[in-house]
């Protein structure tokens, strides 16, 4: 993933300074501190990344946004010396104490946790801009002075209520963990039980659950067995049809193909024409045509239309190969009995 954004770098990792990873399904942060260690932006938004890890070495990294992933805690980040910018929009955050370790990230101006647990705690905002005072914005609104004042002389009187919050969301978040556990287990039977019916799949997909980091990676998943039977059924669609594959010439020529059909042995015969670049969209099949060797004095026959004399269209699906001149002499054995070109 870094390696395409390195494209437009001409191919460059160590040099960016700006790289994307939004919307790539990511479980993990990796390698990025390693690799691309001049980083001055970097966007992680709608992943399912759960911790804030291995970005210590990103010394130049001035923002960094990791909205709507699954992350509780705000951690290591403290080696992000010259961090202005982060944030972490709608995650999961609970933990508000946690914020106390962007203490030393001395360059920080702006953060954002709009839609997290924590920002519902009475006193939230005041502890936020008592605790980090090189803040400038604190969820895209200004921190005045006077504001600022204020929340310090209510720090003491404030800390108690956010510990006893962040007890009670804590509790929230076994019960959580719990329940995901229980319904990973039911959807396991519901994958082997062959009791349980369709319906009782669509009920269990139907049911409402709560907004936590659990639900959110149980809908990608989901999503992804979604895509994988899709993919499946896209590439199973011609499992009862019978595949020949064309040997196609740069001018044209024959290609024979031999199949078993039920209790009958069929050769089928295409005789073509193309254009000299085998490329072309326009590219048609001039004739086709079936030889039933079960029949005594078997001759090939020409399918057209939507009939066919000795066999069912609808059986043959039609691909196109390339290949080259002497292939095709080795290919064609005999055709002696094959009808003249019209």
């Amino acid at each position: 993933l870094i390696r395409k954004r390195a494209e437009h770098n001409d191919g460059e990792i160590y040099s960016l300074e700006e790289v994307a990873l939004h919307q790539q399904n990511l479980e993990r942060i990796e390698l990025i501190e390693n690799l691309c260690k001049s980083l001055r932006i970097l966007y992680l938004q709608n992943n399912l990344i759960p911790k804030i890890e291995n970005l210590s070495k990103l010394k130049k990294l001035e923002y960094l946004n990791l909205a709507l992933n699954n992350i509780e805690k705000v951690e290591n980040l403290e080696g992000c010396e010259s961090l202005k910018k982060l944030d972490l929009t709608v995650n999961f955050i609970g933990d508000l104490f946690s914020i106390e370790s962007l203490g030393n990230v001395h360059f920080l101006e702006e953060l954002y946790l709009t839609g997290n647990p924590c920002t519902e705690y009475p006193g939230y905002r005041e502890f936020v801009i008592a605790t980090l005072p090189q803040l400038k914005l604190l969820d895209g609104v200004e921190i005045t002075k006077s504001e600022r004042i204020i929340a310090l002389q209510n720090l003491e009187r404030i800390r108690p209520i956010i510990e006893e919050k962040q007890r009670e969301h804590g509790l929230k978040r076994n019960s959580e963990k719990v329940e995901a556990v229980r319904r990973k287990e039911r959807f396991a039977k519901a994958n082997t039980d062959s009791s349980y019916t369709t319906m009782g799949l669509e009920e269990y997909w139907s049911e409402k659950v709560p907004y936590t980091p659990e639900s959110r990676i149980e809908t990608h998943e989901y999503m992804q067995q979604k895509e994988k039977s899709r993919q499946e059924t896209k590439n199973s669609r011609y499992l009862n049809h019978i595949i020949i594959f064309l040997f196609v010439l740069s001018e044209g020529g024959y290609a024979l193909s031999e199949l078993n059909i039920g209790d009958h042995f069929y050769r089928i015969l295409q005789i073509m024409y193309i254009n000299n670049n085998i490329n072309n969209n326009n590219n048609n099949i001039n004739h086709t045509f079936v030889q039933d060797f079960n029949k005594p004095n078997a001759t090939f026959s020409e399918l057209s239309g939507n009939n066919s004399s000795k066999c069912k269209k609808s059986l043959l699906h039609i691909k196109k190969q390339s290949t080259t001149p002497r292939m095709y002499n080795e290919y064609i054995e005999d055709c002696s009995d094959v009808p003249p070109l019209i």
